[in-house]
Formats: structure tokens, C-alpha cells, sequence
């Protein structure tokens, strides 16, 4: 997957730029599960990158459980299957 601009704010926001759509919503946490909620997302339709926006559409969905692996945040479905990984990175 291309990468993708995540920005986890304390508020527990979720805001995302997927390369067409802006994404959005709110998350919970509790300890290594996280609930992803409320999520909205523009609906432009553009000839690149929906197939990708819609699998991260998915991903956030289906996540249930996440974990930090050195500068990696790991999402991963309810068996433990790893769903996507994001790479920290500093502006």
C-alpha cells in the first residue's frame, strides 16, 4: 500500500488523506484493542488509488487489536491477523 497520512491525535481523532478522499472518524483504546468509530470519508471518485482507499476502509473496519514494534504501529484483525502496518515518521 502507498503511504498513507495518519495523525493520531490525543482526542482520539483518526484523520487520514487515503490520495483522493479525506477519511475521518474516532477511535478508542484500551490497552491492545482499539475500536475505530463514527468513520466518514469524502466521496470524490478518482481514477487512481480506489481500490487502495478502499482496502484502508477495510482495514480500519475490521481492526480490533493494534501493537508498537520498534517505529511500527501494527493493526491486526480479532485471530491476530496483521492487517496493515505504518511507519512512524517525523516532520
Amino acid at each position: 500500500m502507498k503511504k498513507y497520512l495518519k495523525k493520531f491525535i490525543y482526542t482520539a481523532l483518526l484523520l487520514s488523506f487515503l490520495g483522493c478522499n479525506n477519511y475521518n472518524g474516532g477511535y478508542e483504546v484500551s490497552k491492545q484493542t482499539v475500536t475505530f468509530t463514527q468513520l466518514a470519508t469524502t466521496q470524490k471518485m478518482c481514477h487512481e488509488n480506489m481500490e487502495q482507499e478502499s482496502a484502508m476502509a477495510g482495514v480500519l473496519q475490521a481492526a480490533t487489536q493494534w501493537q508498537i514494534n520498534g517505529e511500527k504501529l501494527v493493526l491486526q484483525n480479532e485471530a491476530g491477523n496483521q492487517l496493515a502496518t505504518f511507519n512512524a515518521v517525523y516532520f
